[in-house]
């Protein structure tokens, strides 16, 4: 009678944490490189893991909080990037969240002030905030005067 071979059954997790702990060590430098969010894409290319094992890593390290991300309204994780980092964002939202953070030192931002300060239009300004409240680096209040602008607690100090 030939011994029973049993397989190890934790080794498919083990291999699970050891990858997303090398990927969370190296979170900050790849969202660095990469600052339109990290995608299961850089992970392959930087780690060297396969599709599955990439998305299984990005979808670990979301449900156990450890990033930030960005999923789509079907529930596909598309993007992550480090906790005390800010979201991706384009260049006319930095600009704008650049001008926020300057002039919210004299007081209430209103949406009129920062078009005025900024040269573009009420709209566009307006979309720009409406996008930036989306991702949570703003908040958008509505007061007597018109909609102000702040800047959330938790990117208050981020760069």
């Amino acid at each position: 009678m030939r011994p029973r071979i049993l397989t190890d059954q934790r080794a498919p997790r083990r291999a699970l944490e050891r990858n997303a702990t090398s990927v969370l060590a190296g979170l900050a430098d790849l969202y660095a490189a990469h600052p339109g969010g990290i995608t299961a894409a850089v992970l392959i290319a930087a780690h060297g893991l396969h599709l599955r094992s990439a998305s299984i890593v990005l979808i670990e390290l979301v449900v156990s909080r450890q990033v930030a991300f960005h999923a789509t309204p079907q529930g596909y994780v598309t993007a992550v990037w480090p906790l005390d980092a800010l979201p991706p964002m384009g260049a006319d939202e930095r600009t704008l969240l650049r001008l926020v953070a300057t002039e919210v030192r004299a007081g209430p931002v209103s949406i009129d002030r920062l078009a005025t300060v900024s040269a573009v239009s009420r709209s566009v300004t307006a979309v720009l905030a409406s996008r930036l409240a989306v991702k949570g680096v703003l908040s958008l209040v509505e007061t007597r005067s018109g909609r102000t602008v702040q800047i959330t607690e938790r990117y208050r100090d981020a760069r």
